[in-house]
């Protein structure tokens, strides 16, 4: 049989409602250019649009051509399977079968022990993608199967696991004249030990700004949100012999962003409690010292 005359026998059963007797017959064009079966544990995939399509690109043996498909076929396909009127092996992504496509297609090369790593431009690319289509699927990246892939996108050029397995802590920055002042900080560091999380595109601004909707987990990912002014201060002591090392423009512009957060309307007890993990930093004792210098001479 010829494919238009496969096409024209999958657009008859598939348009004819609660008939699912069609899993054995090679009559589903699949994007390797082979026409297959369903069923018998061999899943296959239906796009939902044209970014999902290339999201999944590689797993052409299991993806449904549905470029192929007659207009009628594709409609009652897609219609089939959001309302699970289709033959059950017949199915839309998911986030499971996101993470099986991600670990077998994208991330092959990488041990599950690694908690950085360095992806190439089409691995970028992916991660990218992956955050736009998580973000219209409304899937929440704090979903257990995306824990342990490497989705964040971070300031030191890596990309890390959503839940850390070590103490590898790394930080979001706030908005305003701290956040602006961390960046600064951050460009001017050759070592990167806490980095931050890159904001990216629209998409990863906004599907990380999922793990600040539950700040009760953020310790257990080792992530800190430097909108906490003592979790800002956590990473200020991180780095701040490292920040010594920096122009004193750099140094400057950052107690005044700090004292400018200090006249904000905190509370008495919390203005105390920072002044005094302020003064045990190193880099505060130094800026004072300096000070203390210049008034002597005059």
């Amino acid at each position: 049989m010829d494919s238009q005359g496969r096409l024209q026998i999958l657009d008859y059963v598939l348009t004819h409602e609660n008939f699912f007797q069609y899993g054995g017959l090679e009559i589903f064009p699949f994007e390797d250019g082979a026409f297959g079966a369903i069923g018998n544990n061999r899943v296959a995939f239906v796009s939902r649009n044209g970014p999902e399509e290339e999201l999944f690109v590689c797993d052409v043996s299991r993806n449904i051509d549905v470029k192929r498909l007659l207009e009628s076929s594709r409609t009652a396909l897609r219609h089939g399977c959001q309302k699970k009127a289709v033959h059950p092996s017949i199915q839309f992504r998911t986030v499971i079968s996101f993470r099986e496509y991600a670990l077998t297609k994208v991330f092959t090369h990488f041990s599950p022990d690694e908690d950085m790593v360095d992806l190439d431009r089409n691995q970028r690319e992916f991660v990218g993608s992956a955050m736009a289509w998580m973000q219209h699927e409304a899937i929440d990246i704090l979903d257990h199967n995306l824990l342990d892939l490497w989705l964040i996108p971070l300031s030191n050029q890596k990309y890390r696991k959503v839940m850390s397995s070590k103490d590898n802590r790394i930080y979001f920055a706030p908005r305003g004249a701290l956040g602006d002042i961390m960046w600064k900080i951050d460009d001017n560091l050759s070592v990167k030990s806490h980095p931050l999380i890159m904001r990216g595109s629209v998409h990863i601004r906004q599907v990380l700004s999922g793990l600040r909707k539950h700040p009760d987990l953020m310790p257990k990912l080792w992530v800190s949100d430097a909108n906490d002014i003592f979790s800002f201060i956590d990473w200020l002591q991180e780095v701040s012999a490292l920040v010594e090392e920096t122009q004193d423009t750099l140094r400057n512009d950052l107690v005044k962003a700090i004292l400018g957060h200090l006249q904000s309307t905190l509370p008495e007890k919390t203005r105390r409690l920072l002044g005094n993990r302020l003064i045990s930093l190193r880099l505060f004792r130094t800026v004072s010292w300096k000070e203390d210098q210049k008034k002597k001479k005059m």
